[in-house]
């Protein structure tokens, strides 16, 4: 999935690698799912969050192209977890079985991971 950009190609198997660490499992980069939603693919239990995810990724190409510059998956991550909050806020209107937590909770899992391997790291910006 190349999308004739290489830096769009970047950023999008970034997004795929992060959700198959967010859905544990492998989420083949694949154009359809990226850009058109299929989730036919997808295991049920990912049909929510995995199509979300895409979303705020297609949100972010088509906010920084318009700039002329690259999407970043520190960006994605931001977005996605504006939408998180978003949906905690109105997450009270749902039916039990769409609470946002059932959605976003591998998502807050996957940001705990990532957080505590960033303390782990050496800070090469200060001396």
């Amino acid at each position: 999935m190349s999308l004739g950009c290489p830096g769009v190609h970047d950023f999008w198997q970034a997004i795929f690698g992060s959700l198959s660490l967010i859905a544990d499992e492998r989420i083949a980069p694949d154009p359809l799912l990226a850009m058109l939603g299929d989730d036919r693919q997808l295991p049920a239990m990912n049909r929510r969050l995995i199509p979300l995810g895409l979303l705020t990724a297609q949100r972010r190409v088509a906010i920084r192209w318009d700039r002329g510059a690259l999407p970043t998956i520190e960006e994605w991550i931001k977005d996605a977890i504006c939408c998180n909050l978003q949906s905690d806020v109105y997450g009270e209107l749902l039916p039990q079985s769409s609470r946002p937590l059932d959605i976003w909770g591998p998502f807050q899992a996957y940001l705990h991971r990532r957080g505590d391997e960033e303390e782990d790291e050496p800070d090469l910006h200060t001396r």
